[in-house]
């Protein structure tokens, strides 16, 4: 994945902002309170929805400066896989919102559950996993870190979507010995 621009409209301290990314890894650098967590959380709002938000209410990150009737909403541009993607999420004035994927300019998924569904999919991460390695925020450097072995496996495991093996190799080995206690009863069937 590689960033392109994020545009903010009333979003936490923005009334309108604008940035383009350069190419390559990005840090965020600043004083406390100009906004570096509010652009990595416009970025996952953009992508998750409100599971990516500090807290979970919507209605909290619209500015307080804005009128109250204006919309609130952010939209992401990144590439990936040769393709450009353009993530949209708006919260309207009643607080209702709406989301949209552009893939190459062509609309893809128009909902707010329906774009957080294809772009989990897309990236192939929810929404713990994609700030654990791909996003740190603020003080979340030590994610993986400060977790239990047992935490930090089953956390790695997702990212890498080894889970998926995993499971895979449980259930070969709970139909192995399924398979071997039928075949026990048959043998010991065949006997008598």
């Amino acid at each position: 994945m590689r960033l392109i621009s994020l545009r903010l409209h009333n979003f936490r301290k923005f009334r309108n902002a604008e940035i383009n990314f350069p190419t390559g890894l990005i840090g965020l650098v600043g004083n406390n309170g100009v906004g570096k967590s509010t652009i990595i959380e416009a970025i996952g709002w953009a992508i998750y929805g409100s599971k990516a938000l500090r807290n979970r209410d919507q209605k909290q990150i619209k500015t307080q400066w804005a009128p109250a009737g204006e919309d609130c909403w952010v939209s992401l541009k990144f590439e990936m896989g040769g393709n450009v993607y353009e993530v949209t999420r708006i919260m309207s004035g009643n607080f209702s919102t709406d989301a949209r994927v552009k893939v190459n300019g062509i609309i893809t998924a128009s909902s707010p559950t329906g774009v957080t569904e294809f772009m989990e999919k897309r990236i192939g991460m929810d929404c713990e996993s994609f700030y654990t390695s791909i996003f740190a925020k603020q003080q979340e450097l030590n994610a993986l870190s400060n977790k239990s072995s047992s935490e930090r496996k089953k956390s790695m495991l997702k990212m890498l979507r080894i889970d998926l093996i995993d499971d895979a190799i449980k259930r070969v080995r709970e139909d192995r010995r399924n398979r071997e206690e039928i075949l026990y009863w048959i043998e010991k069937n065949l006997r008598n």
